[in-house]
């Protein structure tokens, strides 16, 4: 299996990328790395928009977008982030 899937699409006039990748890391580790602030205000603007823990995140992206993360099911290694 691939290490990482990336898939571009277009659907009502908006695009959306969507990237999944195979970590190595707990999940645990992986959600708190996109989920404390002490993290994620070193790399990323929030502006919450979704959160069921510990699974997804959604943030506001500028000025009418979304970016959204979910830790999916792994293959034994770490989960999958889509």
């Amino acid at each position: 299996m691939k290490p990482h899937s990336d898939t571009l699409t277009t659907a009502d006039g908006r695009t959306a990328l969507r990237m999944e990748r195979r970590l190595t890391h707990p999940p645990a580790k992986v959600w708190s790395a996109i989920t404390d602030p002490a993290h994620i205000g070193q790399w990323f603007p929030s502006g919450v928009t979704e959160v069921t823990a510990p699974r997804v995140l959604a943030y506001r992206w500028h000025p009418e977008g979304t970016v959204r993360w979910e830790l999916g099911q792994g293959t034994g290694h770490g989960p999958r982030l889509i």
